[in-house]
């Protein structure tokens, strides 16, 4: 069974790891120089160097409705192979896949096996163009964050237009989640905090029983319209990370925001707060993944920057 071989080019922060040396031989390779990508990766005093992330698709023609194993190579600049990874967030690689309309989001973790390549299985749904986003920090070393896309063949269902949200109210499963943001100060290239409102759609009370998932109690995905901006960030920590108890007039809109601790009651609710910036002005895909009952829920806003 033939095998498909995508190959990254990634620019962060490095310093030396050792790794073993590891070739890759395929009849199907295709090499490519992806767009810069911008992310919220902290910075770093270390020297800059460059990583190479190949990614093989078993098999090689992806179609719609059939599962794909893909594995993924991280090579340091001598070309071996990085086994170092840190563990962050309960993995050692996040991988987003979204479709280039942004209709689409799924959140998967490889897993490494003891030569370092990192492996992980998925079905794309629908045929057209996917972009996948992995998610890695080598040990001693900055967040990576690199991209690729990937064309499936099949069915393709019809695309859809980005249009910002008027109410940033919506509605999954069994929760209703209300963002909590000053839109006057959704500007670029400012701090920004985001207040998540978590209630119950039945009773309309806060929900008292969000689960961890992956360590936090929310993890927050954000990708702009033309795919090049990209943000993962996580809850805010203080005492048990990223809960709060505010009461109902507080909202999110900047560093200078308030909150208090106090018992339940009819005027206190659950918020998970998000501290981000905005790379650049434009509209952007936001997904917050709360876990309630042993299962993931994803809810997606549509924001307009300034």
């Amino acid at each position: 069974m033939k095998k498909i071989l995508l190959t990254f080019s990634v620019v962060a922060f490095f310093t030396a790891c050792d790794s073993a040396n590891k070739s890759i031989s395929n009849e199907n390779v295709v090499k490519s120089v992806n767009s810069s990508i911008s992310s919220n990766s902290y910075t770093s005093d270390k020297i800059s160097t460059s990583f190479q992330v190949d990614l093989v698709t078993n098999p090689a023609e992806l179609k719609a409705g059939e599962s794909v194993k893909l594995t993924f190579f991280i090579k340091n600049p001598k070309g071996e192979l990085v086994k170092d990874l840190q563990v962050v967030h309960e993995k050692k690689m996040h991988v987003l896949i979204v479709s280039e309309d942004l209709q689409e989001f799924y959140h998967i973790h490889p897993q490494q096996d003891p030569d370092g390549k990192l492996e992980v299985s998925h079905v794309f749904p629908h045929g057209g163009s996917y972009r996948i986003f992995a998610d890695f920090t080598p040990e001693g070393a900055s967040q990576v964050i690199e991209q690729k896309t990937v064309n499936v063949k099949g069915p393709e269902r019809e695309t859809a237009k980005l249009i910002p949200d008027e109410k940033l109210e919506k509605e999954v499963k069994d929760i209703k989640v209300i963002l909590k943001v000053d839109k006057d100060k959704l500007t670029a290239n400012r701090e920004l905090i985001l207040g998540f409102d978590v209630l119950d759609l039945k009773s309309g009370k806060p929900v008292t029983n969000l689960e961890k998932y992956l360590g936090e109690l929310a993890h927050f995905v954000v990708i702009s319209e033309d795919l090049r901006d990209f943000v993962h960030v996580h809850p805010m920590s203080e005492d048990d990370p990223g809960m709060k108890r505010t009461d109902h007039k507080e909202h999110a809109g900047d560093d200078e925001h308030s909150h208090h601790h106090g018992a339940d009651n009819e005027k206190t609710k659950a918020m998970v707060y998000a501290h981000l910036r905005f790379p650049k002005a434009g509209i952007y895909k936001l997904w917050a993944e709360f876990k309630r009952e042993g299962k993931v829920i994803t809810v997606p806003f549509v924001l307009k920057v300034n």
